[in-house]
């Protein structure tokens, strides 16, 4: 997975937040459960001290972030969770219009 497509996804995200494309959709409860010690992304970002505010405004080489996936996923990275969990939903069929060729 390539950091390009995490920065797509946080360019979107920042882009649609009052409308259609929501942050809790990617990242939803099957998925947390799934991947994560969580039930909710929420639960997962104010564990990890981070408000959903200002999710989109981190670095993509966080360590302490990163540290935390380790440590409370089944992901190395905190990138590749958000391109695991990117890729899922597209899977879904709702992000059909999210990847421009």
């Amino acid at each position: 997975m390539s950091i390009d497509l995490y920065r797509c996804f946080f360019e979107n995200f920042k882009e649609s937040e009052n409308g259609n494309f929501e942050f809790e959709k990617v990242f939803n409860s099957e998925f947390m459960r799934s991947n994560t010690k969580f039930s909710s992304i929420g639960e997962f970002l104010k564990s990890a001290g981070i408000e959903v505010e200002i999710v989109q405004q981190l670095s993509y080489e966080d360590e302490k972030l990163d540290k935390f996936v380790k440590s409370n996923t089944i992901y190395k990275t905190w990138v590749s969770m958000v391109n695991d969990a990117i890729l899922k939903y597209y899977k879904q069929g709702v992000f059909e219009n999210f990847f421009v060729e």
